[in-house]
């Protein structure tokens, strides 16, 4: 077996052996939520949705090993299935699900419950939009419309501008991670948590520093190739994008399991520990002066008996509608004037 068949033996089984291991952590998850709750959250179907999109990236590296493997950046993809808009349509849908499925899990887990990481959340959230269109503005959709996909891949154009846009696009990517990644150390800060459980969520989040590596190394990889006019591989760069996916699809099962967000035995009933859902008093909210409204608040908190047993059962196991985006909240406490 020469060199570059050992090679491209060993991306594809690179490929396909972590795309089960996200296809298993998406179903521990599933599975893990469905038992505790009957039923399934935003988040969980935005992961969802990024898997099913990671499945053909697998595919478009299967593909671009046995039948162009090396391709010249001048030349014309041999397959529109491989061609830039298709494999931006899953790899670009497939991050930016992920990026929304965290941030509906952190606005979920406490978000709310402090004005600092809520506000944060809100920049973040119309960032991360922002960026997601952005990325999609990048593309030559006027010599698309002109000369057809294929024949744009040799327009002289397009090449000059094409390393600029897949640096921007990483650019965004890498940015808007980090601004997402900053929000579960900023909740974590404010939890009561031992210090195990903290250390193994700052190492689980930490994970997704290796997405950020990973769409680097693959503008690079790209940029460099079309800047130079050299032969590249366009199977080890759909390799490296297919990585970054999935790698971004496990750090968001794992780093979602309640378990690692509530503090053992602070509960007469132990819920399971891989609960999505922590209790609010495992958050530890800042000291503020007392106010009017902040004493409205208080007083609303007197409730009767049987209102403290309705709420109670908000807890309980029970059979609901097939998606829901948080926690019943009553609101309308909030909206009462000082």
């Amino acid at each position: 077996m020469s060199e570059t068949a050992t090679y491209t033996r060993a991306l594809l089984v690179t490929t396909w052996l972590v795309t089960v291991l996200s296809t298993a952590s998406l179903g521990a998850r599933l599975f893990t939520r469905y038992w505790r709750f009957s039923k399934f959250y935003w988040d969980d179907l935005f992961v969802i949705l990024a898997w099913i999109l990671s499945i053909p990236m697998a595919a478009q590296v299967t593909v671009a090993s046995k039948h162009n493997t090396a391709v010249r950046t001048h030349g014309a993809y041999q397959s529109l299935f491989l061609s830039r808009p298709i494999t931006q349509v899953f790899f670009y849908n497939a991050l930016w699900a992920v990026k929304i499925s965290f941030l509906i899990f952190f606005r979920r887990i406490g978000v709310v419950a402090l004005p600092g990481v809520k506000r944060y959340w809100n920049i973040v959230l119309a960032l991360t939009i922002v960026a997601y269109t952005g990325g999609w503005l990048l593309n030559p959709y006027d010599c698309w419309v002109k000369k057809s996909v294929t024949i744009c891949d040799r327009d002289a154009g397009v090449r000059r501008f094409t390393p600029i846009a897949l640096t921007l696009a990483t650019a965004f990517d890498v940015i808007t991670d980090c601004l997402i990644v900053a929000i579960p150390f900023a909740i974590l800060s404010h939890m009561r948590l031992q210090f195990r459980q903290k250390m193994i969520l700052y190492s689980i989040f930490s994970f997704e520093l290796i997405t950020m590596l990973v769409a680097i190394v693959r503008v690079n990889l790209a940029a460099r190739g079309i800047a130079r006019d050299k032969t590249f591989q366009i199977t080890l760069l759909l390799f490296l994008s297919h990585i970054e996916a999935n790698t971004a699809i496990i750090v968001a099962c794992a780093g979602t399991l309640r378990g690692l967000f509530t503090q053992k035995g602070e509960r007469g009933a132990t819920p399971a520990p891989w609960d999505s859902r922590p209790p609010n008093n495992d958050i530890v909210l800042p000291q503020r002066a007392p106010t009017a409204f902040a004493t409205s608040l208080a007083s609303a908190k007197k409730v009767s008996d049987e209102d403290i047993t309705l709420t109670s059962d908000l807890h309980e196991r029970r059979p609901s509608k097939p998606f829901e985006s948080d926690i019943p909240i009553d609101r309308r406490h909030l909206l009462k004037k000082t």
